[in-house]
């Protein structure tokens, strides 16, 4: 019995230890298509009193594009961290800030001054924007990646954080889902009407 107790004691101490205080989580995102300056808000969870430094920002949409060793060609991605209700607004800098146009964009953000403290629960870390002008409609889910870039990982200087990526995909126009409900339908009265010859 106390070997099954200590047993359980030391797995809850390692998931525990395990688990990071901050985590993001950038979810599934549509847009339009052929519309410029498209915003998605990002935001880094925390528990509350967390203090960071600066932050290493990598941004990538499918496999990077032609520039960073992928094919996909995606709408124009960009990074804003700076703006007013962001962490970093009022006591940072963006000190490097690089993109392979149009998949890849990354940016190395620091304070101008000590830390910053985060509050419980959602903080806004950076708004996500897409260019999506003469860009090909995509159709079907491609990855917006924090981690696994081609370039490295998002991380913060100080704070270990979980990140958990995300999709997106262009909102289908009413004529394409129209064709694509009544290509379905056709087939299916075909099947149908197969099944019953037989």
């Amino acid at each position: 019995m106390y070997r099954i107790c200590g047993l359980a004691v030391v797995l809850v101490l390692c998931a525990t230890s395990t688990a990071h205080a901050l985590s993001i989580v950038v979810g599934t995102y549509l847009y339009q298509p052929n519309t410029p300056n498209q915003v998605f808000p990002i935001y880094v969870q925390a528990a509350g009193g967390e203090e960071v430094a600066g932050l290493e920002l990598h941004v990538q949409l499918g496999d990077g594009g032609a520039l960073m060793g992928g094919s996909d060609i995606t709408p124009i991605v960009g990074i804003d961290a700076l703006s007013p209700g962001m962490l970093f607004a009022s006591n940072g800098q963006v000190s490097v800030e690089n993109s392979a146009p149009p998949a890849y964009a990354e940016a190395l953000i620091i304070t101008n001054f000590g830390t910053i403290t985060l509050q419980p629960g959602s903080n806004l870390l950076f708004n996500l924007t897409l260019d999506s002008v003469g860009a090909p409609d995509l159709f079907g889910l491609l990855p917006i990646l924090l981690t696994g870039t081609a370039g490295g990982d998002t991380s913060f200087f100080d704070v270990p954080v979980d990140i958990t990526n995300g999709a997106f995909a262009v909102v289908p126009e009413p004529t394409s889902f129209a064709m694509g409900l009544c290509t379905t339908i056709a087939l299916g009265a075909i099947f149908l009407l197969r099944r019953s010859n037989k």
